[in-house]
């Protein structure tokens, strides 16, 4: 179990459970570099063990009354070497997801509504369908055909589908929303 804090200064937490659920060992994954200001909104992991840790330093910014802030996307491989994709100004990641084949990580920027990927081989950007910009996106689900569900905060949820740049919403006024997810087991999107 990984659980990413969103509040400034904030940790990744790795938790080994037991077969029954219980916490057996709590550890702090250890983020190289000066990370003091970030809130970390979003974590996923790979099969193969790879991992991707989103968030900003907005909240921290803005208490200290300063407007400039910046949104991370760091990376840890499978030889667990540290990356960091992208460190944008005035940007937030809300959401991350590798894709079904684990060759590209997904993910959002709730300040600007890009929808975005990176080829984890070449670690070029690629956004996401040209014309559709999200309304403060905070959750992503990727579908196993690789289609994205992207869970924009005022609770609307819109299927995108990036091979053929095109979207639509499959359901609105949803109330407030922070995230989705594919339930691949049982094939329901929560």
């Amino acid at each position: 179990l990984y659980i990413a804090e969103d509040r400034p200064g904030g940790r990744l937490i790795r938790v080994l459970c037991s077969e029954d659920g219980k916490a057996r060992k709590v550890e702090m994954v250890p983020l190289p570099g000066h990370w003091e200001p970030f809130a970390w909104e979003a974590v996923a992991v790979s099969p193969r063990g790879e991992i991707l840790l989103g968030g900003s330093s907005a909240e921290g910014k803005m208490k200290e009354g300063a407007t400039l802030f910046q949104g991370a996307l760091l990376y840890r491989d499978a030889e667990k070497t540290w990356w960091v994709l992208s460190l944008r100004p005035a940007s937030g990641v809300s959401a991350v997801a590798f894709s079904p084949d684990g060759e590209f990580a997904i993910y959002t920027d709730e300040i600007n509504g890009a929808v975005s990927w990176i080829d984890l081989t070449t670690r070029e950007v690629r956004e996401g369908a040209s014309y559709y910009s999200a309304r403060s996106p905070e959750g992503l689900a990727v579908m196993p055909d690789g289609r994205l569900v992207v869970a924009e905060e005022r609770g609307r949820l819109v299927l995108l589908d990036p091979r053929r740049d095109a979207n639509r919403t499959i359901m609105d006024d949803l109330g407030q929303i922070e995230s989705v997810i594919w339930d691949g087991s049982n094939n329901p999107l929560l």
